[in-house]
């Protein structure tokens, strides 16, 4: 028997994934017991429909992963092809080794998605750690023995080409998503910072310095996510935050509303009734896109709230011409489309 027979189990996802698995089926079964039609829902929403077809137009061309994984690893790209052609080719050599267990988990991750019609950048995130253990690998191999100086050299310069066009992108464009002068001018500043940081980088690396340049992109790299989420991104919540504005606007000019009227499907966003069962724990929920339902609750009940569309405010409106309303709205993330959401408080 080999020596090694054990090597067969220890860490391998046959034997240890199923008790990874366990923590999932145990919040299942609870979650079933508490609510199966929500469990219904989430398989239906978020496995059936997009594995059939688009949902929301979140669709793409063959590539349309490639480009989004150039971007997230631009900081890196200098070693991304190498890694790429290194880990493709890995699949029919023999013997078999990391590089073979990196392009399996490419495939699996990331390839076979890029045929489905549904796509949204999240969809491959299982294989950005293959991604980053073939970019760690490609820097190891080249700062031992730097071979294929041309694409190297390629790669580089292809980087530089796109760390230009985002910071570019930040300067000419970015000015539009902030409210204010000053929160601009900061996003700007980090952004030049990074590309500083990786043009030195990128030139440490084109002379053959592979890990001192390696380290400067990882500096910048670094540098650039933890100052942007920590100080771009709150200044940005607005475009994205209208369902948490919504329930938040009703806990505060109407705390003690019994019934809130939703017109809007579970899943449209799911966020909505999250934050809506968040804040209002106490309100009667009502999903709908029923006139008569929302009509109904509007004149017999008291103490309500109403979440409408716009034609539904349109109707609304059209009975009785100087309701007040208020009006959230921002930008969806998930689809190409803004949230709007007409609020009727009735006390």
């Amino acid at each position: 028997m080999h020596p090694k027979r054990k090597n067969l189990l220890i860490l391998h996802p046959w034997f240890f994934g199923w008790f990874a698995l366990l923590p999932l089926l145990w919040w299942g079964y609870k979650a079933w017991q508490q609510n199966p039609d929500f469990i219904r829902w989430l398989i239906d929403w978020y496995v059936i429909r997009r594995t059939k077809g688009a949902v929301f137009g979140q669709t793409g061309p063959v590539g349309y992963y490639l480009a989004t994984i150039v971007v997230f690893f631009a900081s890196y790209f200098v070693f991304f092809p190498a890694a790429l052609k290194n880990s493709i080719k890995a699949l029919w050599e023999k013997p078999k080794g990391q590089w073979f267990l990196i392009g399996a988990w490419m495939v699996s991750g990331w390839f076979i998605y890029e045929f489905l019609k549904s796509k949204l950048p999240a969809y491959v995130i299982a294989a950005y750690p293959a991604i980053a253990m073939a970019i760690g690998y490609q820097i190891v191999k080249w700062s031992e023995d730097l071979q294929d100086i041309t694409l190297m050299r390629v790669s580089a310069a292809l980087q530089l080409l796109i760390v230009l066009s985002i910071t570019g992108g930040i300067a000419f464009f970015g000015r539009t998503f902030f409210r204010n002068a000053s929160d601009f001018g900061q996003a700007l500043g980090i952004a030049v910072v990074y590309l500083m940081l990786m043009i030195y980088g990128l030139g440490r690396i084109w002379v053959g310095r592979i890990l001192d340049g390696s380290k400067i992109l990882m500096l910048g790299s670094g540098l650039f996510l933890f100052l942007s989420l920590a100080l771009v991104l709150p200044k940005l919540d607005y475009l994205r935050n209208a369902p948490e504005r919504t329930a938040q606007y009703i806990k505060d000019h109407s705390p003690q509303a019994q019934v809130i009227v939703v017109a809007n499907h579970f899943g449209d966003p799911p966020s909505l009734p999250f934050y809506l069962e968040t804040y209002m724990p106490d309100a009667k929920l009502i999903y709908t896109h029923d006139q008569k339902v929302i009509d109904s609750v509007f004149n017999n009940t008291q103490n309500c709230v109403l979440i409408l569309n716009e034609k539904q405010i349109n109707h609304i409106l059209s009975q009785k011409p100087h309701l007040q309303y208020n009006l959230i709205q921002s930008h969806a993330v998930d689809r190409p489309a803004n949230l709007e959401y007409f609020i009727i408080i009735k006390h």
